[in-house]
């Protein structure tokens, strides 16, 4: 049986569910060698799969690495730069302390802080810290106060049809939030 293509995106739609991903997995490796898949290499659904790492019960919790505590001890001893990649807002910044970033228009009051939550990497001159997406919440906080809200410059959307007589001109000011980066902390008790 060939797979077609309106067969194959509503296959790779829902391999996408967590449920079916473990049996898939199992039954895979049998189809491809008894080729009942009907292909002659690896069908591009089973390349979006992602790949997953559990945790069995009988596991012992992963630890950290003695020296990578000591490694991120040292460099917030010395107070050497640290820095994190967050995601505010639908992007994602590199930011470290006193940086300012502009991100899409968040609903909150000039001055206020705030902890941004979404942190997916941490790092410092000898060590790095990297979620799987995100790291875990008290691990690394990331302190940010709302320096200022404001509106983009203008953008001009200019439609023409040449020789019908149709121009139409529109214009689009972005609001946006200015987010100065107070700290950058790291704790070592949480990893």
């Amino acid at each position: 049986m060939a797979f077609s293509m309106a067969t194959g995106r509503a296959f790779r739609a829902l391999v996408k569910a967590p449920a079916l991903q473990a049996p898939l997995r199992q039954m895979l490796p049998s189809l491809r060698a008894n080729n009942q898949l009907g292909l002659t290499s690896a069908p591009r659904w089973l390349h979006c799969m992602p790949t997953l790492r559990t945790q069995s019960s009988t596991e012992a919790p992963l630890a950290m690495d003695a020296g990578l505590v000591a490694a991120i001890n040292n460099d917030v001893s010395r107070a050497k730069p640290l820095f994190a990649v967050v995601h505010v807002g639908g992007k994602q910044y590199r930011v470290t302390a006193d940086d300012v970033i502009v991100t899409n228009l968040l609903p909150l009051a000039v001055g206020e802080r705030i902890k941004l939550e979404k942190v997916l990497l941490a790092a410092g001159p000898s060590f790095s810290l990297v979620g799987q997406p995100l790291l875990e919440n008290n691990a690394v906080t990331v302190v940010a106060e709302v320096a200022e809200q404001y509106r983009g410059a203008k953008v001009i959307a200019f439609k023409k049809k040449r020789r019908k007589g149709y121009a139409r001109k529109k214009g689009h000011r972005q609001a946006l939030t200015k987010l100065r980066i107070r700290s950058v902390t790291i704790d070592t008790n949480s990893l």
